[in-house]
């Protein structure tokens, strides 16, 4: 399931558009900033695409992956994956594993894998299985 990012390249910000523009302003000052930029949602997502249009950097030059439903998927840009994740089916699956620990179930930890859905490109949403 690939590697662990290297620490130099993680950024610890707030959730929020003014931490996606902090943490990914930070990123393309180091020495080798990154290629591509992995936003844990979508508010961290716009705010590095900001940045990224206010210093003229067009898809290609820097990929962006973002986690969760955008808002702003109506004007997403070339170049910008958005990974949408079922919230309600993750609610029903953690819903039904806490209910069976409280009923006293002692079953070993498993991996529940649940459909996800990509935009990409603007292109509509493809299901990744």
């Amino acid at each position: 399931m690939g590697r662990p990012a290297p620490e130099e390249l993680v950024r610890h910000v707030p959730y929020t558009v003014n931490g996606g523009e902090t943490g990914v302003t930070d990123l393309l000052a180091l020495p080798e900033p990154p290629d591509a930029i992995f936003a844990a949602n979508n508010k961290l997502a716009a705010g590095v695409i900001r940045v990224l249009f206010e210093r003229g950097l067009e898809s290609g030059q820097i990929g962006v992956t973002s986690l969760g439903g955008l808002p702003l998927v109506t004007w997403q840009p070339r170049g910008i994956q958005v990974w949408h994740l079922p919230a309600r089916d993750l609610g029903t699956e953690a819903a039904k594993v806490l209910l069976e620990r409280i009923q006293g179930e002692t079953t070993p930890p498993r991996t529940i894998v649940l459909d996800t859905l990509t935009s990409d490109d603007q292109d509509g949403y493809d299901r990744i299985d």
